[in-house]
């Protein structure tokens, strides 16, 4: 069986898991919980910095 990565956008931990038991540990009981499966922690990986950056800008605009 091939290897997933689950990342967890919006959840108790956001993050890279390895295995669905881990996110599902993220997202249960998080309302609006934001995850997905990928074939390559690469691409997992492309999402969450994704979302760190936009934060990162938000974050700057706020202070400025």
């Amino acid at each position: 069986m091939a290897n997933k990565y689950y990342a967890v956008k919006k959840g108790k931990t956001p993050g890279i898991y390895n295995s669905w038991n881990e996110c599902k540990a993220q997202v249960d009981g998080v309302s609006g919980a934001e995850y997905k499966s990928f074939k390559s922690e690469q691409e997992a990986i492309s999402i969450i910095n994704d979302v760190a950056a936009l934060i990162e800008r938000t974050y700057k605009k706020i202070i400025n």
